[in-house]
């Protein structure tokens, strides 16, 4: 609770607390930032050249067609079931789905990519 009323200070700009190097931000970031974050604008990067080597034609514009699909159907369920979208719990699930669909379409594209050479 002491770490959210030091975050809304900060956020308000009172700063009477001292900031000291244990209730930086950076700290609260890294123990959070796993490498499979990033992976994902990579994973379609290389999905597009992979298929574009392989079948003349990039499976990214189906990629990112399905990503805003499932954005979509994300906040349509968070709205129905929670009858609230709360930013992070929705973005933390379509970043995990996002995650997953990339990893799946570039799995499915290196496949390809070995079965069809």
């Amino acid at each position: 609770m002491d770490h959210l009323v030091r975050t809304i200070d900060f956020i308000s700009g009172r700063f009477s607390r001292d900031f000291s190097a244990e209730t930086s931000i950076a700290p609260f970031l890294a123990a959070r930032i796993k490498i499979n974050g990033f992976l994902a604008p990579f994973l379609m990067v290389f999905t597009h050249y992979l298929t574009l080597q392989a079948t003349d034609s990039s499976l990214a514009p189906y990629e990112v067609l399905s990503l805003m699909i499932l954005g979509i159907g994300l906040t349509i369920i968070e709205a129905v079931e929670r009858g609230e979208i709360l930013y992070w719990r929705f973005f933390k699930l379509f970043w995990r789905g996002t995650e997953l669909l990339t990893l799946v379409v570039y799995l499915l594209a290196l496949g390809s990519h070995f079965f069809l050479q």
